[in-house]
């Protein structure tokens, strides 16, 4: 997982939950009107603020009690490898999860 970002609260983006979101870094497109285009590369080396997944994940253990989910987003979530497990690992932690993504 290329982790690019942490919003560490959320009201808005995950509908009836208060939740963080997760930004991966790379994307599959180009969108001209995309609202993160700094998290469209898929230059990982030139990426120099990448964030450890367990570093996320020692953050949703402290969070339990203020938190109810996670947003992923990106970038695109879905190019990411080990994106499934990471899923897990969060719901494991009692969390719910919602993709963002640009596939359907």
């Amino acid at each position: 997982m290329f982790i690019a970002g942490l919003q560490k609260l959320t009201a808005k983006d995950f509908p009836g939950t208060i939740a963080c979101l997760v930004f991966t870094q790379g994307c599959n497109f180009r969108c001209p009107y995309c609202q993160n285009y700094e998290l469209v590369s898929t230059d990982y080396k030139a990426c120099d603020a990448l964030i450890d997944e367990h570093e996320i994940l020692e953050f949703l253990e402290q969070r339990k009690k203020v938190l109810d989910g996670v947003v992923i987003s990106g970038g695109e979530p879905t190019i990411q490898q080990g994106l499934k497990e990471f899923i897990l690992k969060i719901k494991n932690l009692g969390y719910k999860v919602k993709l963002d993504t640009n596939r359907y």
